[in-house]
């Protein structure tokens, strides 16, 4: 199941929805490649990947019922008990890097490294451009990194 990204989108989601600032809007203010119609493609595709996933997690239910699975259901209750307890660092960029390919799935779009790190707010450095690490994460992760200038 994919209840992790769900639940790290979930906060910006319900943000969106209550018409707080998102942290994508609190990066915006601080980095310049971040616009205001970035902006709005991001939020519109973070609305449609919550509610993909939801009618998903809804659909993936449903069917255990009717195929009466408990122990389909079960695996629902342990997958939200390992998320209360998992919480690595290295994690919250995998998630954050997984959900920036679905985004750039969706628009046709991609950012460079340099944008990505802003993006996901990462602090490593490990090579003269401070990148080599985040790259092969992208790698990976098959997130599709436009040209750097």
């Amino acid at each position: 199941m994919q209840l992790n990204n769900y639940l790290q989108e979930l906060p910006d989601f319900n943000k969106l929805e209550s018409g707080q600032k998102t942290k994508y809007q609190t990066i915006m203010e601080k980095v310049d490649f971040l616009t205001e119609d970035r902006l709005l493609l991001h939020n519109r595709v973070t609305k449609k990947l919550i509610q993909e996933d939801r009618a998903r997690f809804c659909k993936m239910f449903i069917a255990a019922i009717d195929a009466q699975d408990s122990e389909a259901i079960f695996e629902f209750g342990r997958a939200i008990e390992r998320l209360k307890t998992h919480t690595a660092a290295a994690d919250r960029y995998r998630s954050e890097i997984l959900k920036l390919r679905r985004v750039a799935e969706l628009t046709n779009t991609s950012l460079s490294v340099r944008e990505v790190a802003q993006m996901i707010e990462w602090k490593q450095s490990d090579s003269a451009d401070g990148f080599s690490t985040l790259r092969k994460l992208c790698k990976e992760l098959k997130y599709p990194l436009a040209r750097s200038r």
